[in-house]
């Protein structure tokens, strides 16, 4: 998913503060710089993306590779995105490879996600 510098794109709902507490904690882990942040918001990523995602790209965060093409989103791309985290980076692997422990980050992210306060996807226009 990464780009040939190892960077990928992060977008998040930027009027959301749930969303930005996020994008706040990974920027701060980021410490290798390899991850770009982007609002949903944001005109060019929304005629990348939108269409070809519908309601979905409202519906989470999303890890999208510099080909653009590659997209994940959510609880799917949490294995990658601790990857991309120096500080996380050695746990991660233990943790998403590991019976009865790979389903917690993504229970720990779908309850969070659930409990947000993030506007419905028409009022973000």
């Amino acid at each position: 998913m990464a780009d040939e510098r190892g960077r990928v794109e992060l977008l998040f709902d930027g009027r959301c503060a749930s969303c930005g507490a996020f994008a706040s904690a990974v920027r701060m882990l980021d410490t290798e710089r390899r991850i770009e942040f982007t609002p949903l918001q944001d005109a060019a990523a929304r005629r990348r993306l939108e269409g070809r995602m519908g309601d979905a790209y409202w519906a989470s965060f999303h890890l999208v590779g510099r080909d653009g093409r590659t997209v994940r989103s959510g609880a799917d791309a949490l294995p990658e995105l601790a990857q991309l985290l120096p500080a996380v980076r050695p746990f991660a692997a233990a943790l998403f490879r590991t019976p009865g422990l790979r389903r917690l980050p993504a229970a720990a992210y779908e309850a969070a996600a659930f409990a947000r306060a993030c506007a419905l996807p028409h009022e973000h226009s």
